[in-house]
């Protein structure tokens, strides 16, 4: 989405959700500002999580990250939005030296 993200993120025991994301914003705010020539704020404070309590409520919640861009009517099926896990190219970059070291 151009505004927003979702995510389902299964932090590890050595790190918890708070500072995944933590890492992901600081992260992904670095390279923009990078990319872009600019400092500033990227995201904004805080986040809404949501515990995945079984296989249906994952997939409920997979579902609709991937009917969000039908609906805001960026794509007319998920599969055609490329920053979609839906669209058949998609694949996890690798994971960053920094985030091992963390």
């Amino acid at each position: 989405m151009p505004e927003h993200v979702h995510l389902l993120l299964t932090p590890g025991a050595e790190i918890t959700l708070e500072r995944a994301l933590q890492l992901i914003k600081g992260g992904s705010s670095h390279a923009m500002g990078a990319e872009l020539g600019r400092k500033g704020e990227v995201w904004q404070r805080g986040f809404t999580d949501h515990r995945i309590r079984n296989g249906e409520d994952f997939e409920r919640h997979r579902e609709y990250i991937h009917r969000n861009p039908v609906a805001r009517k960026i794509a007319h099926s998920a599969a055609e939005y490329r920053y979609c896990s839906a669209f058949p190219g998609y694949k996890l970059d690798a994971w960053p030296a920094a985030a091992k070291a963390a």
